[in-house]
């Protein structure tokens, strides 16, 4: 039947333990390191991704604040402008109605001159005129 050498068991058992101590030494622990080390790396890449997502939201916010701001001081600089321009027109509108004024005050000063001149004129001419109405009404009544 079968035999059984007890120096071939040994020597095949010393062969087995030999091989898993090399296979140990120069496959298993390095491929075990090499995926902690990858497990390692992975999750730092994780963490860091994480931080630059933060890292964007906070840029992000930063930039929408901002762009509030710059909206916020446009629109100040935008009704400032606008009150100055308005401020401006009232001016000139007021300056030109000041002058209107001034204008039609004068012009209802010469025509009240010229009326009282009018009038002088008539009352100096008015025995002539008297003279030369009733020589034309008593000429035609003739």
């Amino acid at each position: 039947m079968l035999d059984l050498h007890p120096n071939l068991i040994a020597i095949t058992f010393v062969s087995f333990i030999s091989l898993i101590y090399i296979l140990n030494k120069l496959l298993y622990t390095p491929l075990l390191n090499f995926m902690d080390t990858r497990d390692l790396s992975i999750e730092n890449d994780i963490k860091n991704a994480s931080k630059n997502i933060n890292d964007i939201n906070n840029v992000q916010n930063e930039i929408n604040d901002n762009l509030n701001e710059a909206k916020q001081e446009a629109d100040k600089l935008k009704q400032e402008a606008n009150k100055k321009a308005k401020e401006e027109q009232d001016k000139k509108l007021q300056a030109l109605r000041e002058e209107l004024d001034s204008n039609y005050s004068q012009f209802t000063a010469d025509l009240e001159k010229e009326k009282e001149k009018f009038r002088q004129d008539i009352l100096s001419k008015s025995p002539i005129l008297k003279e030369k109405f009733n020589q034309k009404f008593s000429s035609n009544r003739i």
